[in-house]
This record gives structure tokens, sequence and C-alpha cells, in this order.
């Protein structure tokens, strides 16, 4: 397999659209493509050969295969033999079957309702130790009954599956319980909801399998009794779901959870957090400012400190705009800055965080169903132009002045640039074509989060559509910058 490596800078612009002060996040990507098998969508990160280096594990629904991608410590990955799986797999889940103390996977096959179980050798190859009969669209594995041999969980219709692993590889029979009143669940996760050190389980449940036309769904939340078993489901309402995962949102020590989601109530697509009353119970949590104008709804979930401020921020792929959105939670925890979206392959369809460079900082993959790849987002240290002309919305559209009489000079019009990289952005110069002119408090050097203002004036010298650009040049990803203006000279 042969890793194709494509350099993207890209910058975290957050904007956020209330009456408050905007508050720019300083973080930015650089974008490497590599090569999987045939529709990867799934994976997940983990140090697989004990070298200090995260590597990735990547399901290949189309080959029937799963690809592990060693990890150098740089950010790159040198491939190992793919291993192969059961039919159609979907989801993947790491964990000790065999009490070795190596790390080993398991596989979800949707295409022939078994888990395939693949052994860790120690050095990121595997060994196949056969597979289980279980159905499911969504996978967990973890120590359900605490004897220090991981187990397995999955969902499908309404019911939950649960086999207890036997220390050897093998698993014991299958236990049912209650996921919910109605037909489909996309989804299952788990964590400690109520405090007692054992693991919980929670799952998405709808109405309908068109989950776009669903008028309601449910949360089903089922508590561990440490034994393998799980009391009956308690419900949180929701809408529509598409992933659900459990993450400490708020940093209390107890697991929350976070639901994507499509349905026909407003908005349509969202992200919902529920935080953990530490019994199990759930209160709703702070917004998340999903902007549901787009063309995708929010699909898979991963978490990670992205910009070093101590909160937890979500990262959340969009199938439909083949890209990956970013949420950076608020330095003093009371919400989420709206998402802004990088570009990935197309049709992502999970998400994974981990610090695959080992320089302290979350980074994320994302694998890309229709490219044959997954894409690596490292995060670096850029600086980045932020344009806006009206408060702290995004500058998209020309300047665009009134009619103005030749020979006369407009108002100014004004357009601020903010450095949301993080480190400064150097000037070194900037040009002006047509009939306009500029005036700047920039200076040869702008710190990360800080601003300066661009006047600009229109002085026509002919009738009739006069165009222009101003053209910054500098040290920022995709320079140089151009401010694209449009006015009409009249006579």
């Amino acid at each position: 397999m042969k890793a194709g490596r494509r350099i993207f800078s890209f910058a975290l612009l957050l904007v956020l659209f209330n009456s408050l002060p905007q508050v720019f996040a300083q973080v930015a990507f650089d974008r490497t493509d590599i090569n999987t098998g045939t529709a990867p969508v799934s994976s997940l990160a983990f140090d697989f050969n004990g070298d200090g280096n995260m590597d990735l594990a990547v399901v290949n629904s189309g080959s029937n295969t799963v690809s592990i991608f060693l990890g150098n410590g740089d950010g790159t990955f040198t491939p190992a033999p793919d291993v192969a799986t059961g039919a159609g797999p979907g989801a993947v889940g790491v964990g000790d079957f065999n009490r070795d103390g190596v790390a080993d996977l398991a596989v979800l096959n949707t295409g022939d309702n078994t888990v395939s179980i693949l052994l860790g050798n120690g050095d990121g190859t595997f060994t196949s130790a056969g597979t289980v009969a279980l159905a499911g669209n969504s996978l967990v594995v973890k120590d359900f009954n605490q004897d220090g041999t991981d187990d397995l969980a999955t969902v499908s219709g309404n019911t939950i599956f649960v086999v207890l692993g036997n220390g050897d590889g093998t698993f014991g029979p299958i236990s049912t319980f209650d996921g919910g009143p109605f037909s489909y669940s996309s989804s299952i996760t788990s964590g400690d909801f109520n405090g007692d050190g054992i693991p919980d389980l929670a799952v998405q449940n709808c109405c309908d399998m068109n989950i776009a036309a669903a008028p309601v769904g449910k949360i089903a939340v089922l508590l561990g009794n440490g034994d393998g078993t799980f009391g009956l489901p308690s419900f949180l309402g929701t809408t529509g779901p598409i992933s659900l995962a459990a993450a400490d949102i708020n940093n209390d020590g107890v697991a929350d959870l976070v639901n994507s989601y499509a349905g026909c109530h407003t908005p349509c697509v969202d992200v919902d957090i529920y935080l953990s009353n530490g019994d199990g119970s759930f209160q709703n949590g702070f917004n998340v400012p999903f902007n549901y104008v787009r063309s995708s709804a929010p699909g898979a979930l991963s978490f990670g400190d992205m910009d070093g401020n101590g909160q937890l921020d979500i990262a959340t792929t969009l199938p439909g705009a083949n890209s990956v959105a970013v949420f950076l939670q608020k330095s003093d925890g009371s919400g989420y800055l709206e998402d802004i979206d990088f570009q990935v392959g197309n049709e992502p369809r999970s998400v994974t965080v981990a610090d695959f460079n080992n320089d302290g900082r979350p980074d994320i993959a994302v694998t890309n169903r229709q490219s044959n790849s997954v894409t690596i987002l490292l995060n670096a240290d850029h600086a980045v132009v932020f344009l806006a002309e009206f408060g702290d919305f995004p500058l998209r559209y020309p300047v665009r002045f009134n009619d103005q009489q030749v020979g006369t000079t407009s108002a100014p019009r004004t357009v601020t640039l903010t450095n949301t990289g993080n480190i400064p952005l150097q000037i070194s110069g900037v040009t002006v074509d047509g009939d306009y002119s500029q005036s700047n408090d920039c200076g040869s050097s702008v710190n990360p989060g800080a601003r300066c203002t661009f006047n600009i004036l229109f002085t026509p010298t002919a009738t009739g559509e006069r165009d222009g650009s101003i053209t910054i040049m500098d040290n920022a990803t995709d320079s140089p910058q151009v401010i694209t203006l449009m006015g009409s000279g009249t006579s």
C-alpha cells in the first residue's frame, strides 16, 4: 500500500454570531492523505507495537480488511500488513481478550452479523482468533464484569447484545437487554455515568429507519451492575439520532453524553450535550452552536483539547460536505464556539482524535469512504488571516461601494484583519489595484489573536463598473490574502 502525501495548511476560524465580542481560537492544522483499502468507514488510534507512538487501525468495508498504520512519531505512518475480517466490516474496538497485556482488535462485520477477533502479536501485526456470532451496527469494547478481560456489546434494532470474554480470546453466550421502544438504533457508547467505577451503556433509539424524517427518538441509558448485566433503561428525549458518544465534557470526573442528530424539528441537524448529574441521570448541557444551514448533517464524534485551554473540544464528520467540523469549548467552560469546517476526502465517515506526532497536542484522523483514504490533520503552528467587514462575519463576498460620482471620494469602508493563528503574522507588503486606496494600522506584525483595520476609499476615474482589489503579502496560510472591491462610477 502506497501512502500519498499532500500537505495543506488550515486555520481554525471560529465565529460566534451574537452580541458578545468575538473569541478567536488559535489553532491550525497541516493535512496529509494516506491511501487505505476500499471504502474505509471506521478507525481507532492505539500504540499496537509498544514503541510509544500512536498507530491507526482503519476498517475497510469494501475490501473486508483492517489496514494497520504504524506511527513513526512525527505524524507519518508505515503500513503494516492488512488483516482480513468478515463481510462488510463497519466498526472496530480495541481491548485485551486473552489477558496477555497486548492490544487486540474486535471488528464488527455488518455483512454477516459477526465480530472478528484479531489477537495482537505485539509488533503491530494480528492473528485471527475466529469470529463471534453477534449482530449490530455499532460496537463497544469494555470490561463489563470487572474480571480483567474485555467484553463486547452491540446494538441492533432496539436490542442490546452483550457477550463476556472468557480470557482466552473466546466469548460466552449472548445476553440481551432492552434498548428502547422504537425499531432502530444507530449507535452505542459506554461510560461511567453514575461514578461507581462500573461501565454503563447508552444507545440511540429511533422510530424510523429514515432518520432524516424521524419525528422523535430516545437515548436509552442502562447502568451496569458490575457482573455483565445491566438495569432497566431510562430515557432521554432526542430526535433523529446519528451518533452518540460519551466524554467528560465539563471536567467533573463523570462521563457525559454528546449526540449528533438529524430530524424534522428546527434545527434539523444539531449536536446536543447531556451533562451527567452523577447518579445516572442527565440534564441538558450548554448549547453547541451548530450552523445547520449547510449541506450536511453531523456524523461521527471524537474529542480532545485541541487548543490547549484545558477544556474538551468536539470534532464531528460532515459527510455531505466532505469536511470535518471542530467546536472549541470556551476557556471558562461555559459553552462552545460555532464550528468551522476543514476539508478532508470524499464522504468522511469516522473521526479519531489522538497525538500522532508526540508534540502534546491532539491531532485528527478522518476516514474517507469514497476516496479510499484517511486524512491526517496535524495540530500545527501557523499565522492565519481572518477578514471581516461586518462584525465578525467572515468576508466571503466583494466589498461593494455605493455608486460614486467620477472624481469624488466615497466614505470609507472598513475591513478588519485578525490573526487567528498561533504565531505572529508578518506582513511584507500591501498593494491596491483599481480606483481604490487604503490605509491600515496593521504595521509589519500582528500578534496571535490581535486585530487591525483597513480603511478603504473609492475614487472612480470613469463611469461604469470599477473593479479592484487589495493584496496582502504575509506569512499566513493561503498567502496572499485578497480583498475584492466593487463599485460603479456615475456622471
